[in-house]
């Protein structure tokens, strides 16, 4: 095989790899586009959280209404009044969460460019309890705090830990 051929065949395996690559990129653009929020139909029935008694209260959800849209994208707009009341019980106990955590840590905030430990509370579904865990690299998102020390993150269950269940599991 001379060089000019090498060359050829060369470009051809070239021109498979963009063809590949070009193919799976279509793909997972296809998957992005794929997901589309479900939205309440219109005129029906959606509950929130009132900002003023923090009770459970529904209103009409109307598809053309920017505001009404806007609720319901952002999370404050529920097809159902057992989600509200979760949200209004998870938004509650987060609060009270991220407050203790702020309060025990002294300052003190994970930093994921060191090796430092950073406490976290799990879930045991074996024995059904709350466990602290520690990790240094990886952050897990889920919206509960991290604690500088393994004592800071059992006081907070010995404390919440029935309510964590209630919200979080049960």
């Amino acid at each position: 095989m001379n060089l000019e051929e090498l060359q050829m065949e060369f470009n051809k395996e070239i021109e498979q790899i963009k063809a590949k690559y070009n193919e799976k990129f279509k793909a997972l653009e296809k998957n992005k586009e794929e997901f589309e929020l479900t939205y309440p139909a219109n005129n029906s029935t959606v509950y929130y959280v009132d900002s003023c008694q923090n009770n459970i209260d529904c209103t009409a959800y109307y598809e053309s209404d920017n505001h009404d849209i806007d609720k319901f994208e952002t999370g404050f707009y529920f097809k159902t009044k057992a989600e509200a009341e979760r949200s209004r019980k998870e938004r509650s106990l987060l609060v009270k969460l991220r407050q203790f955590a702020e309060m025990k840590n002294d300052g003190w905030r994970p930093n994921w460019e060191d090796d430092e430990y950073k406490f976290y509370l799990w879930y045991d579904s074996q024995y059904n309890e709350l466990e602290a865990g520690n990790t240094r690299f990886s952050n897990r998102f889920n919206g509960l705090p991290y604690f500088r020390s393994d004592e800071i993150a059992k006081e907070c269950i010995e404390l919440f830990g029935d309510e964590i269940l209630e919200v979080f599991i049960n």
